[in-house]
């Protein structure tokens, strides 16, 4: 049976060889007319740096061949005043959108774009243009303050758009004034395969606490600070590599109840009578009682001096208490033993399992 991930092979391969005929084709004029500039993405509160370009491909006109994206900083009062751009050497199928977007997009709302975009995207201000064969489409946002031909009043002027927010085209066909013909839209890509990615962090980081977020406080979300909500927007909590409140600890996912002299599972330091023999003690049996073979300070305990019966002491049948008191002894400390043989055991193994993961291509 074939896979979905072995059917959208197939049909990359198909549209691949589509374009090898249509560059042997002679060129047709009409080639980029019916291709509008439909979504312009500038970042989120999680991922500041996520860029994402989708253009809108009428039906009756699905070439993107021979097209560029033109994309300017802020205009001719900036520095970023020469535009960069982006050559289009794709097929899309007609009625589809095409995703041109950066690898922090695709992390971020886990889905495919059909197009790299290499070049960063200026939030405070800037003009992108699609280029075809006949046709310019321009939208321009924030501060710009370049030529006005194409875009009139630049949208949101003098802002830039909010993040986790898109500049999203309100009405069809290369227009002229951006802030009339695009409005605030919802920031999901959709690629060539109609598919459309989503994340719950979207609005994470814009002091709102949404349904999916355990706090959220904006600028101060941290995952270094003590007792800050994170940035990915949960709660503090033991494990998270921070020293909280009430935690004299932490190591992340190096924490353990089993290897010596490493942060407990609860974020506690290591100590006696946890049940792991660490770096000082000679023995722990989990207690910090007497009288069983492991001292309250973890070392091991000496057998008593020898009694007469005259003195009151106990003799047991084989001979004297000191003789079963030093048995004993020994039976505590060859358990500690064995037990601290196990431990170090299970984690060699874990260590080897881990080794052998990271090997595997």
């Amino acid at each position: 049976m074939t896979t979905g991930r072995e059917l959208n092979e197939l049909m990359r391969d198909a549209a691949s060889i589509m374009i090898l005929c249509l560059l042997a084709a002679p060129a047709k004029a009409e080639w980029g007319d019916g291709v509008d500039i439909y979504k312009v993405f500038l970042g989120a509160y999680p991922e500041p740096s996520a860029y994402y370009i989708m253009l809108d491909v009428s039906e009756g006109d699905n070439f993107i061949l021979y097209s560029k994206l033109l994309i300017y900083g802020r205009g001719s009062g900036g520095i970023d005043d020469w535009p960069s751009v982006l050559e289009l050497y794709d097929h899309v199928p007609s009625g589809h959108f095409a995703l041109i977007a950066n690898e922090a997009v695709e992390s971020l709302f886990d889905v495919e774009a059909d197009l790299q975009l290499e070049l960063p995207l200026r939030r405070e201000g800037g003009k992108i243009c699609f280029e075809g064969r006949g046709v310019v489409d321009c939208v321009a946002w924030g501060d710009y303050d370049g030529p006005a031909d194409g875009i009139g009043t630049p949208f949101n002027t003098p802002h830039p758009p909010d993040l986790s927010t898109s500049i999203l085209r309100n009405r069809p066909g290369p227009v002229d004034d951006s802030n009339e013909d695009f409005v605030v839209g919802d920031p999901w890509p959709t690629n060539i395969w109609g598919e459309t990615g989503f994340t719950a962090l979207i609005n994470c980081g814009d002091g709102h606490r949404d349904t999916v977020e355990e706090c959220d406080d904006a600028a101060d979300n941290s995952n270094s600070t003590p007792d800050a909500c994170r940035s990915n927007c949960v709660l503090p909590s033991c494990g998270d590599r921070t020293i909280d409140s009430g935690e004299q600890c932490d190591d992340g996912f190096r924490n353990s109840d089993s290897m010596p002299d490493t942060c407990r599972a609860d974020c506690t330091l290591p100590s006696c009578g946890d049940a792991v023999v660490d770096s000082g003690e000679a023995c722990d049996d989990g207690n910090t009682s007497p009288g069983d073979g492991c001292a309250a300070d973890c070392s091991l305990e000496t057998a008593p001096p020898p009694m007469s019966n005259g003195g009151g002491g106990c003799q047991t049948a084989a001979g004297s208490a000191s003789a079963a008191w030093a048995l004993g002894l020994a039976i505590v400390a060859a358990r500690r033993r064995r037990k601290l043989f196990s431990s170090l055991e299970r984690a060699r193994e874990r260590i080897l399992r881990a080794s052998r993961m990271s090997s595997k291509p």
